[in-house]
């Protein structure tokens, strides 16, 4: 989330897409309400913020909401581009904030062609192949040397002295989004086009100063091909609102489990390591490679990525004086550097830190390691073996078939896990012979959350410390206990010889109890935070904040952004040393904060004249520093605005600002401001090499602007564009199995959870009410549909895919109806998927039918958008 859950409430226009929040965060849902019921907020005189739901499906959350909307699953691009279109042509955007805050009126290349122009695609598409069973080109890729910015002779960027320049990104953006009017958007998505319209109007009332809107949205998000380019679109649809930074706006992604943002933020993606830093390829041969590559002045954050994970910004050499440029050189030093070395010298304190970069795994450049492709390569027999903590692929991964065969192929595997889950059982599944299969497996039986101790960082970036309930049963322990013993055993091993031994040898793990009876929690946060080292490496003080971290060894951090979480009482706040009772543990642990009244940073409070929005800030501790909505600065104007009486630093929405300038102290006021220089110091959005926000994104594999694109298996063709029918970047997997375009399978599914279970059900189906509550999976159809094929309510049923088939209890309802696809009448169902063979309520996983493919640019499955076949059984 770029915000966090209580500031939804100060939104006045809530878009819930690609998420049912009443039903899978129905906390969260509660902030929604209490948006609905303010007669402050709404747009067009409309008493209390309006919500609009977007679903395939009428759920709980459509019940809720003053506008629904129905939509064929994979047309959110479409979806949203027609509310670009609007805006763009109704002129119904925040123009001061478009211009001064996002890149809009930087000039591109004259030689960059939008997908307008090229009928689906952009300049510099190469190579792929017609893949004749999806009837599309697949395994593209570009060339974007055109995807860059016009330079002046300095290398600095040439700004358009009008947004309606058609060379500036303004202008392109225009140009790419003009085909995306309501009746061909309708055409696409089977939307109603009133209902849109309505849709289209409530939405850009968002873009005055004092409104805001926010996006709320999951899996039924990213789970497609073009999953990036769905939240790219939300990004570029709230930046023209003025919506990103201010109160009641942002793009916020809901998890879909509790510790999802944190175990992202330590570096659980293939791509990154702790705090977002790139991991290194094969291409950076040493640490100052890295760190000019990754961070420098001379070539972008990232610039030498393979186009599957290059996330970054091209072709800006410049350094502008008001871009603060965080990852590049800021005052003198290259923030990367800091990090990194940090980092290294967290993990390998007592090694000069340009030897234990050495130590590091270099990713092989332009190789995926992604889930899909470990599966891919295991299937291959190309692994021997497998760790799994806390994951259950034969059910959760997509074509579960192949993902247990593929388990079949390796030596060994180690399951940890609370009970045993399918994967941990693959071998004894229905339909094998145990004698057959070669795979040692070991089960290491682990805590659940209630039984250990350590922090949790939710949706909301908030890192909020929990105690243990209990001890667990039996043999298990907690998760950080079995690492720890694993930690310290390879290092015993390791230490009588083997091949390159240091990495694992001079491995720092001071992870034990004074006592050296368990693993301590305290002792891993205290080092994720970081220390200043002495000469010897030894830890002192705690760094207070990454501000003063070094790229010299004398600071260690084991994930940047959450440095600042625990700090010595000396560096506590003065509103901390007044209170010291809001710890509800150990002072200095700022996530076991507990201070239940609404102040922002400082204690600054109603008295002093501030309008509670919900910051908490003493609640729970928030990366970065304590930061509850990041790009903050973005809410206040950047430069003086005499026609309207503010000056640089006064709030947009006064009645429910994030920052504000005190001029007279000479401080920021609200919550901790996205960097502390004075306003118009520096562009807001630190974190782009430009400092302006990116409506114009280069560093996407699939293109600069999203554009819409057919899922891998549609009933229909591309109505965008005839030349491409699905996103030419995506990867197809060799020996992966997909519908043929116009085949058999002609009825659309998707993947949903439920609230009685969690994920694949393996604590949820060991609990006996809740079995009770939801006894078996489900296929939930139209009546329509289930008249066309005979089936009631009740009757079992085959689903079948080009995967496989399962069979299931027929749900029909009303919460689904047939689309108008363009003349075509094409079907929709929605299949659960918490279901295995394991546990007291066994059942098949829909993700048996699901495709082995993935979006072009993280490789995230395509589980809300296929092909299926329905019979009664």
């Amino acid at each position: 989330m770029t915000q966090h859950w209580e500031d939804i409430k100060n939104a006045d226009v809530i878009m819930i897409i690609g998420s049912n929040t009443a039903e899978n965060h129905p906390m969260g849902f509660k902030w929604i309400t209490e948006a609905m019921n303010n007669p402050n907020r709404g747009v067009n005189g409309h008493k209390g913020a309006i919500l609009i739901n977007v679903d395939p499906r009428f759920t709980r959350s459509s019940s809720k909401a003053h506008i629904y909307a129905r939509l064929r699953s994979g047309t959110d691009i479409a979806f949203i581009g027609g509310i670009i279109n609007y805006a763009l042509e109704n002129k119904l955007y925040n123009e001061k904030y478009v211009r001064e805050c996002t890149n809009a009126l930087f000039k591109v290349d004259p030689n960059f062609k939008t997908a307008t122009d090229l009928d689906g695609v952009f300049s510099g598409l190469t190579g792929g192949y017609v893949d004749p069973v999806i009837g599309a080109l697949v395994n593209a890729k570009y060339d974007k040397s055109t995807w860059q910015y016009q330079k002046d002779p300095e290398g600095r960027p040439i700004l358009a002295d009008s947004l309606d320049d058609p060379e500036c990104v303004f202008g392109l953006l225009k140009r790419h989004f003009s085909r995306y009017t309501i009746d061909k958007v309708c055409a696409i998505t089977g939307t109603d086009p009133e209902v849109y319209q309505k849709i289209c109007e409530t939405y850009c009332a968002t873009h005055p100063d004092e409104k805001s809107g926010t996006i709320l949205y999951a899996m039924g998000t990213t789970q497609h091909t073009y999953g990036t380019q769905n939240i790219r679109a939300y990004a570029i649809l709230q930046l023209l609102m003025g919506n990103i930074g201010v109160a009641g706006g942002g793009i916020n992604a809901l998890r879909g489990q509790c510790n999802v943002q944190g175990s992202t933020d330590m570096c659980i993606l293939q791509h990154i390591l702790p705090g977002y830093l790139i991991c290194p390829t094969d291409k950076h041969t040493d640490l100052s490679t890295y760190i000019e590559k990754t961070g420098g002045v001379s070539s972008p954050r990232g610039a030498d990525l393979d186009p599957v994970h290059d996330y970054t910004v091209r072709g800006v050499e410049h350094v502008d004086p008001k871009s603060a440029r965080w990852w590049g050189t800021y005052k003198g030093t290259i923030n990367t550097s800091r990090y990194i070395v940090s980092l290294l010298k967290a993990w390998w304190p007592t090694v000069d830190h340009n030897t234990s970069y050495q130590y590091l795994p270099k990713r092989k450049s332009g190789v995926d390691y992604s889930m899909l492709s470990i599966f891919d390569d295991m299937l291959k027999g190309k692994i021997k073996g497998f760790i799994c903590d806390g994951e259950n692929p034969a059910v959760s991964d997509p074509d579960s078939l192949a993902v247990r065969a593929a388990l079949e192929k390796l030596d060994w595997m180690v399951c940890i896990d609370p009970f045993e889950t399918e994967t941990a059982a693959f071998w004894k599944r229905p339909g094998v012979s145990p004698q057959n299969i070669k795979t040692e497996v070991y089960l290491l039986p682990c805590a659940v959350a209630y039984e250990k101790e350590g922090s949790k960082s939710n949706s909301s970036r908030w890192a909020q410390w929990l105690f243990k309930s209990g001890d667990p049963p039996g043999e298990a322990l907690d998760d950080l206990e079995i690492i720890t013993r694993l930690g310290l055993k390879l290092k015993e091993l390791y230490s009588s010889g083997g091949r390159c031994p240091e990495p694992i040898t001079m491995l720092n793990w001071p992870y034990f109890n004074y006592a050296g009876e368990h693993a301590d929690a305290v002792k891993v946060a205290k080092e994720v935070n970081g220390y200043y080292l002495d000469g010897s490496g030894n830890p002192g003080k705690l760094v207070k904040s990454f501000t003063k971290l070094a790229n010299d060894g004398s600071t260690c951090s084991g994930n940047w952004l959450y440095c600042n979480q625990f700090v010595e009482e000396e560096d506590l706040d003065s509103f901390e040393k007044a209170h010291p009772e809001i710890f509800y543990c150990g002072i200095g642990n700022r996530m076991a904060r507990r201070y239940p009244i609404d102040v922002g940073n400082g204690g600054f409070d109603e008295s002093q004249g501030y309008r509670k929005i919900g910051l908490h800030s003493y609640w729970s501790w928030c990366w970065p520093v304590n930061r509850r909505i990041i790009y903050n600065r973005a809410s206040t104007y950047q430069s003086d605005c005499l026609e309207r009486g503010k000056l640089a630093g006064d709030p947009l929405a006064p009645d429910k600002f994030v920052i504000r300038w005190n001029e007279t102290k000479g401080t920021w006021e609200g919550d901790v401001p996205d960097g502390g220089w004075k306003p118009g110091a520096y562009y807001p959005f630190i974190m782009q090499a430009e400092g302006h926000a990116h409506i114009f994104g280069p560093g996407r594999a699939d293109g600069p602007f999203p554009e819409h694109y057919e899922p891998i298996e549609s009933p229909v063709d591309n109505l965008m564009n005839k030349s491409y029918r699905v996103n030419p970047i995506v990867h197809r997997y060799e020996g992966s199995l997909y519908a043929k375009h116009g085949g058999k399978y002609k009825i659309v599914a998707t993947t949903y959870r439920l609230t009685e279970h969690w994920h694949t059900g393996a604590m949820t189906r060991n609990l006996p009410w809740l079995c009770e509550l939801q006894p078996e999976p489900f296929v939930e159809m139209s009546e329509e549909l289930a008249a066309e094929k005979g089936i009631n309510n009740g009757d079992y049923v085959i689903v079948s895919s080009a995967r496989g088939s399962i069979k299931l209890k027929a749900c029909v309802t009303k919460r689904f109806k047939p689309f108008n696809i363009n003349g075509t009448r094409v079907h929709q169902v929605g299949i659960i998927w918490h279901w295995g063979y394991q546990g007291l309520s066994t059942g098949p996983s829909g993700n048996v039918l699901t495709p082995h493919i993935g979006d072009a640019n993280t490789r995230i499955q395509e589980s809300k958008a296929f092909l299926v076949d329905i019979k009664k059984a």
